[in-house]
């Protein structure tokens, strides 16, 4: 029999990292790339590098994903996606060296089309895939071991030295922490101690309140109570008004009754004056003479039968006060909401009535306020209804007579004063003294 050919030690090698290297890629590909979120790392990888020659010591110092990300742009010139990233950390941890990881990816299909230099890489490499063959490996490791001391002497001297100053920085940081925990201690007992000087004021304010809110609860109880009583009186004020208001009333009614049973006498007692009707005729046909074409007449209580002779002869009539009935109110009344200068004529035949409502100088000067400028009015001393009114009411005429009443108009400057006398009355006739308003 012919003995198998010894087989090339170096060819083992070659051919244990194409397996591995095609391990990796199958279950690179048996895992989805798009999964789970991105773990975010201290130092974020660069950007692809166009370097031809990397560092081997550059990246192994550093670690974890940032050792996997780093490697990946180094080496393939591209970002790790999530899968691979997840393949080569699970290889970190169970302890397989970073070397190998680069020695995987500088050796893979993807990196011997970029062929990257990585001087060291080779021989380092290919000794950690030697050290995986069988009883070789595990000489060739004893080896490399043994020939590594000092540099692992070296590398735990230089971790502890490194370790020691990481142990004394957080010792610093303990102690500032420790700083920090006691005057955040000191703090908070101060804070403590205002807060109960704040509960012993709050007690005393509150032994300080409790009298006053007894004092508002009795007060309150003396406002309810209050109250009720003004509630109370204004019922009764409300019922009195009510009362008060139905006696006004019917005495309104009563006086309105009085008022026209008044009227109804003092008309039965015109119409037995036969000369009245001759004096209201002629006095009309003074006054109209006077008057523009066109003009109105604003009466004062001079009876119905004169305003049946001025419409008669086609004069308007303000039509207010043309009722039998017209008290001293009605009259007193018109004069204070009649517009100034709005009158052309104003005829008050029965005038000792309006004194008792008004003096003579004020009652003049309402009737100028109202007459419009070289307006005329028309006064007299003609007994008509409103004195008969006073007279069954018990109240006297003002005497007053024709002298007196022109000196009065001459006073408050009333022009072109003219006496009208017939069948033994006087009716005076004046013009407003002022010329027209611009």
């Amino acid at each position: 029999m012919n003995k198998p050919q010894a087989e090339n030690p170096l060819q083992r090698i070659k051919d244990a990292i194409r397996v591995d290297a095609d391990a990796i890629r199958q279950r690179a590909a048996a895992t989805p790339a798009a999964a789970p979120e991105r773990v975010l790392v201290a130092n974020p990888a660069p950007h692809a590098s166009t370097r031809h020659d990397v560092a081997i010591n550059e990246l192994c110092g550093f670690h974890s994903v940032d050792f996997i990300e780093r490697a990946f742009i180094a080496v393939l010139g591209r970002p790790a996606d999530e899968n691979s990233i997840q393949v080569h950390l699970a290889q970190l941890n169970a302890g397989r060296s970073k070397l190998e990881i680069l020695g995987d990816l500088r050796w893979s299909p993807e990196g011997r089309a970029r062929a990257v230099k990585m001087p060291g890489l080779y021989l380092r490499y290919l000794l950690i895939k030697l050290g995986r063959v069988p009883v070789i490996g595990r000489l060739v490791e004893s080896a490399v071991a043994l020939a590594s001391v000092a540099a692992i002497a070296r590398h735990q001297r230089a971790a502890d030295s490194f370790h020691f100053a990481r142990v004394e920085a957080v010792d610093g940081q303990v102690r500032d922490l420790l700083s920090r925990i006691e005057t955040l201690a000191e703090a908070n007992a101060q804070l403590r101690r205002e807060k109960d000087a704040l509960s012993a004021e709050l007690r005393e304010t509150r032994q300080r309140l409790d009298p006053m809110q007894a004092a508002i609860d009795a007060t309150s109880a003396v406002v309810d109570d209050s109250r009720q009583r003004v509630l109370s009186l204004n019922h009764w004020l409300a019922s009195l008004r009510h009362h008060l208001a139905a006696l006004e009333l019917s005495e309104a009614a009563h006086g309105r009754a009085v008022d026209a049973t008044h009227a109804d006498i003092a008309r039965r007692m015109l119409d037995q004056d036969a000369a009245r009707g001759e004096r209201l005729d002629a006095w009309a046909d003074a006054l109209i003479r006077l008057l523009p074409a066109q003009a109105g007449i604003l009466d004062l209580g001079s009876g119905n039968d004169w305003i049946g002779k001025l419409r008669a002869r086609n004069v308007s009539v303000t039509p207010d006060l043309a009722r039998s009935t017209v008290s001293h109110a009605e009259i007193a009344d018109v004069l204070t909401r009649t517009a100034a200068d709005s009158v052309s004529a104003l005829s008050a035949l029965d005038v000792a009535p309006l004194l008792r409502q008004f003096p003579m100088a004020a009652l003049l000067d309402a009737l100028k306020r109202i007459l419009h400028p070289q307006g005329w009015l028309m006064i007299g001393l003609e007994q008509g209804p409103l004195s008969l009114a006073d007279q069954l009411q018990g109240r006297s005429d003002v005497p007053l007579n024709a002298e007196l009443l022109t000196m009065a108009l001459r006073t408050a400057g009333f022009a072109d004063i003219q006496t009208l006398a017939s069948l033994g009355v006087t009716c005076l006739v004046a013009r407003h003294p002022d010329p027209p308003r611009q």
